[in-house]
């Protein structure tokens, strides 16, 4: 009788044992994301108050500024730089210096693709700030847009009037 087939039994036994261990000891399950409820609610927190600083009129003489984001937001709500109301860059800014801070533990699954631009323009329609690339007579243009679905915090291409988005030719 050969002892081989017990002593394989044996090391996958002791494997699945240290992995369930391992698994319980850090809290976080090995398959998904470890999402807890003080992160969805913190990632929504934030998502309502971007939407009330980027709220804006395209009359004002400076409807939008830009306001820089966190890398170190765990929740991927304000990662990526955005535009904002001017009456409340204080708020905004505040709350990207400690997002980082806050969400510590929170395991964000997708990292957000950040769109490019460094102008700001108040969407006529939405009456939301957004980044674009570029301001002409047919409207802005917006590069390096993440594709629609993901949460980068900004429009999908296409989705403003005027933007330029690839053509079916190019994919």
């Amino acid at each position: 009788m050969s002892l081989l087939p017990v002593a394989r039994r044996g090391v996958r036994i002791g494997i699945v044992g240290i992995i369930a261990a391992a698994s319980l000891g850090t809290g976080v399950p090995l398959t998904g994301c470890g999402e807890s409820a003080s992160c969805a609610k913190l990632r929504s927190d934030n998502y309502a108050l971007k939407e009330t600083w980027d709220a804006c009129d395209p009359g004002d003489a400076e409807p939008c500024i830009k306001v820089l984001g966190n890398p170190k937001d765990c929740t991927g709500v304000l990662a990526c730089d955005f535009a904002v109301n001017p009456h409340h860059r204080a708020e905004a800014e505040q709350t990207v210096l400690t997002v980082g801070e806050q969400s510590q533990g929170c395991f964000l699954c997708a990292i957000p693709n950040c769109a490019g631009g460094d102008l700001t323009w108040c969407e006529p329609v939405s009456r939301r700030c957004i980044l674009v690339t570029a301001l002409s007579d047919a409207g802005p243009s917006v590069a390096d847009q993440p594709a629609p679905g993901v949460d980068s915090g900004q429009s999908p291409v296409g989705a403003l009037p005027g933007a330029q988005g690839p053509d079916a030719s190019d994919m």
